[in-house]
């Protein structure tokens, strides 16, 4: 017999049908397409057991959420500022608004809707605001001042920390034990000496081993309110090591340099402390082995995307394919 869809299509209403299954006899099938293209394909024995599983939208809720994220965009895309913005970079910002605009509107579901709101805001964000300070002097770090940082010529993101020995000063819970998200450096600037001006700023003091300023090339120690922590202060290979947009750098804290091109506006630098010659840090000396030992994929709510099959370190210059599993038609993930 021919399955009339019909009735089934009429009582749908105000639904919008995102899939439909259909079963006879215990045997499925699936359309994306619609109910009716679905049971029109078949036709089956008189008396045969025949269920339809229909997934459900609301198409009045549909697209009212799709009216509340696009006002909601709508705000957040006015509370920018041209002016922060180099042409290309609002250019680069209002391209983000209307790719979010058009894939909010191209959603089928409120669940969609709400990961294209989420991937627009974030892209939004992500554009880079000018340095409005680039070309002027640093405060307090100019000429005739205990260090002449130069002209400013953008920013970086610094943070101090010491998650390695809790026994030690200034551990912090395993956090930072300061952070400048945005700090400025000048031209005559290296990481040596955007470490040492933080450092000033906090309080500290510091030295090589034998002295102290701004000319060293090594930072054995930093202390503070009579505590100390340095070159051995834990276990034989411990000491103060920094990375470089998350890369151990492999020469001196002063050899990475705004004059040398090494050091950039945008850069991020940590200053950390390690026990065991930057190995429980990720890095070390002695071993040149690159092969990647761990990975960790997670969505834009933080939650760890699985892999399939599940990583692991695999061998010295080997290649491995591996498949990531969303949940939802799109989201965005991070490395």
């Amino acid at each position: 017999m021919s399955v009339s869809s019909g009735a089934l299509a009429s009582a749908l209403g105000d639904y919008t049908n995102v899939g439909f299954a259909f079963s006879f006899d215990d045997h499925y099938v699936y359309s994306p397409d619609g109910v009716t293209n679905l049971m029109n394909t078949y036709t089956l024995r008189e008396n045969a057991t025949k269920t339809v599983f229909v997934r459900l939208e609301d198409s009045n809720a549909l697209q009212n959420a799709k009216n509340t994220a696009l006002e909601t965009l709508r705000t957040d895309y006015q509370s920018y500022d041209s002016n922060d913005y180099s042409t290309e970079n609002w250019s680069a910002l209002n391209q983000a608004y209307q790719d979010g605009v058009s894939n909010i509107n191209a959603a089928g579901t409120t669940d969609a809707v709400q990961t294209a709101l989420s991937l627009a805001q974030k892209a939004m964000a992500r554009v880079k605001k000018s340095t409005s300070n680039t070309g002027a002097a640093i405060l307090n770090w100019g000429a005739g001042d205990i260090f002449d940082a130069g002209k400013q010529v953008g920013t970086v993101s610094l943070s101090v920390e010491n998650s390695t020995f809790p026994e030690g000063a200034f551990y912090n819970g395993g956090d930072p034990l300061f952070e400048e998200p945005a700090y400025p450096i000048g031209a005559n600037d290296t990481m040596m000496t955007v470490i040492l001006r933080a450092l000033y700023e906090k309080g500290f003091d510091w030295d090589d081993g034998s002295k102290s300023g701004f000319d060293i090339d090594y930072i054995a120690n930093i202390s503070k309110g009579g505590q100390k922590m340095g070159q051995f202060s834990g276990e034989r290979g411990s000491g103060w090591m920094g990375s470089l947009n998350d890369f151990m750098i492999d020469e001196g804290l002063s050899g990475f340099s705004v004059a040398n091109g090494q050091l950039t506006d945008g850069d991020e630098i940590r200053f950390m402390y390690t026990q065991n010659l930057g190995e429980d840090l990720g890095g070390t000396w002695n071993n040149s082995d690159t092969t990647l030992i761990s990975l960790s994929v997670t969505d834009s709510d933080y939650n760890v995307v699985s892999f399939v099959p599940g990583f692991e370190p695999g061998d010295a210059g080997g290649s491995y394919d591996y498949a990531l599993i969303l949940s939802g038609d799109s989201t965005e993930l991070k490395l």
